[in-house]
Order: structure tokens, then sequence, then C-alpha cells
């Protein structure tokens, strides 16, 4: 490509090249690269005078900017492009525009807008029959949906969106279908979401596509965290983003902080460049998915290392909470370990205000009462829930969250119950490595003894 564009004056085809170049870094996983070719490409197009080039260069940058985290400043760029799209609205060109516009809202959370966009760039895509387009906006109002409890809906859209893809040969569409669908399958079957996320990675690195074989072994790496199979993630953080590789954007985050997560749990605290590494990640970023998860690895880190009060000293208050649910996890069990009553009930309710439905979210929900109904003195009670949580984990495959049930039950429970569940933690976790967890389990079975009396909403403070 650069021999070309050594050779090539002319701004309309040295235009072209710059897309193509541009197009190859995003598949490479290097937006920084990526951005600059687009950006290049603008200007070549701007100069050739190509309005529909214009447009496609433009729509890029929106893209990498909005994918890299930084969906405001593609929200700047392409709002005012929209706006004077003029004879241009209704060319597939303008039509992506207003696509990739609606996509950027979706980043920034303004699920109103991201709905609006996406059902003008449907109605005009429908008009002249642009298959790919549909497909496209498709994608984004389906996930769109998926942030505003309309969990169900979002599904039937994605998988919709995802036949087409396959149907058609569009395989960035059907890479996005698949990761954004093995999100929501978390929620109700870590196995299913796994097995979505997988399918998306093995077609992915077959085709070269770094980027998207980063974000959906991501994706891939939190099922597998839920399942237990935590030699995946680790083993797939040092293939594809080893300690010596420089990483751009926000692609592999997720992938490098579920990996940091479990080795923390297995007693490897890593170095501190390590953990200056994955927040390098998410450090320019202001989307909240990337806040997020930058909050739920810390969470994890701290838990890992017996802080429960700093755990939670994570803000999410600002992201949306189904954004948030994953965060949960580390939280509700930390505030169930401190006996943090008021905590505890907060986390239910935010659990329950995701408008996310699916047997993993319900379990989840389920053990976080139980362990309200233990801190309030009513153990009958809590015994019954946590058995249905339990019930319920281990159908669904998820062994991470029945050995935390198991140590909620250690802790909080009546002395008899508590020894068995202490010893059924110890089996899962002797299976997982989880060396860390283990020193966490003789922690609050030490720490504390059985209750005897209700909690009060102030024991956190007492339990520092």
């Amino acid at each position: 490509m650069d021999a070309a564009l050594q050779v090539t004056r002319e701004p309309l085809q040295r235009g072209l090249l710059h897309e193509l170049a541009g197009s190859a870094a995003r598949g490479a996983a290097r937006s920084d690269l990526a951005r600059q070719h687009y950006r290049r490409a603008l200007d070549e197009l701007t100069t050739a005078g190509d309005g529909r080039g214009i447009l496609r260069a433009t729509a890029a940058i929106g893209t990498v900017a909005a994918t890299d985290g930084q969906a405001h400043d593609a929200i700047a760029l392409l709002e005012p492009a929209v706006a004077t799209l003029g004879e241009l609205a209704d060319t597939p060109e303008g039509i992506a525009l207003v696509s990739t516009l609606a996509r950027s809202y979706l980043f920034a959370d303004d699920y109103a807008r991201a709905i609006e966009a996406s059902d003008r760039a449907l109605i005009a895509a429908e008009a002249i029959d642009d298959i790919a387009l549909i497909t496209e906006a498709v994608l984004t109002k389906g996930t769109t949906l998926a942030f505003t409890s309309r969990h169900r809906e979002a599904l039937v859209l994605l998988s919709g969106a995802l036949q087409l893809a396959e149907t058609n040969g569009f395989v960035a569409s059907e890479l996005r279908a698949r990761l954004n669908i093995s999100f929501l399958q978390l929620s109700d079957d870590p196995r299913q979401s796994f097995a979505s996320a997988y399918a998306g990675v093995e077609r992915a690195r077959r085709l070269g596509l770094r980027n998207w074989t980063f974000l959906l072994t991501g994706n891939a790496s939190s099922a597998a965290f839920a399942l237990g199979d935590w030699d995946f993630p680790v083993h797939a953080a040092e293939e594809l983003a080893p300690a010596d590789v420089t990483l751009s954007g926000t692609d592999a985050s997720e992938l490098v902080g579920v990996s940091m997560i479990i080795q923390a749990l297995r007693g490897d605290r890593g170095s501190a460049g390590g953990v200056d590494r994955f927040d390098e990640l998410v450090a320019n970023t202001t989307t909240t998915q990337e806040q997020t998860t930058y909050a739920l690895v810390h969470a994890w880190l701290e838990v890992s290392r017996g802080r429960f009060a700093d755990a939670l000293a994570h803000d999410v208050g600002g992201t949306h909470p189904a954004i948030s649910l994953l965060f949960y996890v580390p939280a509700t069990h930390a505030a169930l370990w401190l006996r943090d009553l008021s905590e505890s009930r907060s986390l239910l309710e935010r659990i329950t205000a995701t408008g996310l439905h699916g047997r993993w979210v319900t379990a989840l929900g389920q053990a976080v009462a139980a362990g309200i109904a233990a801190l309030e003195g009513r153990l009958p009670e809590a015994e019954v829930g946590w058995t249905a949580s339990l019930t319920a984990f281990r159908e669904i495959g998820a062994v991470r969250d029945v050995a935390l049930v198991e140590m909620d039950r250690a802790a909080l429970a009546e002395p008899a119950v508590a020894q068995a569940a202490a010893g059924a933690a110890r089996e899962l976790l002797l299976s997982l490595g989880a060396s860390a967890a283990l020193q966490l389990l003789e922690q609050i079975g030490a720490q504390w003894a059985p209750i005897r009396e209700p909690a009060t909403d102030d024991a956190r403070a007492l339990s520092r």
C-alpha cells in the first residue's frame, strides 16, 4: 500500500488507497493507524471533490472513534455532516453516515437518538433495497433495545441481523451480531454465550481480522470465567495480547482484564506494569462500557486481596445498569462478606433495575436476596434462596457462581450448614486453582461467627 501511495499522485486515487489502508489497519486492531489513513483519505477526497467519498471517509473516522471509546468525538464529527447531506441523503454513503451516527449515539448511551437515527437509516435503506445497510442499522437498533430493558426483542432483531449477514456474506456484520448476541446471552446461559462468541472467534481468526478476534475473545473469556474454564482466558490473553505487544484502543481491554482477574484469584497478583497496561487501555475512553470494565476488574482485584470495602468503593453509578451487571458479581459478594446490609439491599435493587432477564441473572438475584435474609436473621428463608440459586447456577454450568454462593453460606449460615458449604466451596476453588480465593474462604469463615442477631445497616463500619 505504501508503494502504491508513493507512485500515485491523483487525489481521488490516493484517497481510495488511504481508505483501503485504513480498513486494513482496523482489521489488524491498529485503530491509531486506521484513523490516520482515514483522515488522509478525507483530505484527498475533499481535494478531489468526491462527495460520496467524503461521506465514506467521514463515516469511517466516526466508526473508529466510537468503537475506540470516544463516542462524543464521533458525534461531534458526524452530526454536522448528517445535517448537510442534502441531495446525498438517500445515497448508500449518506445512509451509512446516518447509521454510523446512530451507532455513535448508542456508544454514548443516548438511546432515544440511537433508535431514531437507526429507524431513519432503515427506512432509507429499505427504499433502495440495500441489504448491507439494513443489516447494520438493525444491529444498532437491536443492541440499543437491549439497553432499554427490551432484552427479548433485542435478541430477536440481532438474530435476524445475523441471518441476513450470514446469508449475504457480510462478514463484519456477522461478527458484530455474534458479539452482541453473546453479550446478551450471558444473562441467561454462559454456555450459549461462550458458544456464540467462540464461533465468531474462529471465523475472525480464519479471516485474519485481529480486531474482531480481540472483541469476541473478550466475550468468550467473560463466559468462560463464569463457567469455570479459567485456563481459556489466561491462555488467550497470553497468545493474543502478550506483554511485549503494543495494543491500541479498547479492543483488548476485556480480554486482558478477565485474565488479570483470574490470575489474581489464583494468587498471582501480577506486576504493577500489568495493571498499568490494562489501565492504559481504558484511560482515554469516555464510554460507559470501558469505564465499567475498569471498575469490574479493579473490584475483583480488591476482592482477591480481601479488601472488600475497597471493592465497593468503585463507582458505576454513572453507567447504564445493564452494562454494570457483571460488576455486581464481586460487589454483591463483597457486601455480604462485609455484612453490609444497606449496600447489599442497594445492589439487589440495581440488579433488578437492569431490566435483564434470564436464568443467570435470576440466580444472582436469588443469591443476594438469600444473603440479605441471612443478614436479617431469617436463616431458614436464606437457605431456601441459596438452594434455588445453587440449583440454577449448576444447571447452566456457572461453576464460579456456585463457589461464590457456597462462600456466602460459609460466612452467613448456621454452623453445620456453613461447615458443609465451606467444604463444597473449597473443593471447587481447588479445582479452579484459586489459591487466593481459598484464603478468602478462610478469612470470611474465621473473621465472623455465624449470625446470632440480625445485622444492622451500619455493620459495614463495624466490620472494616
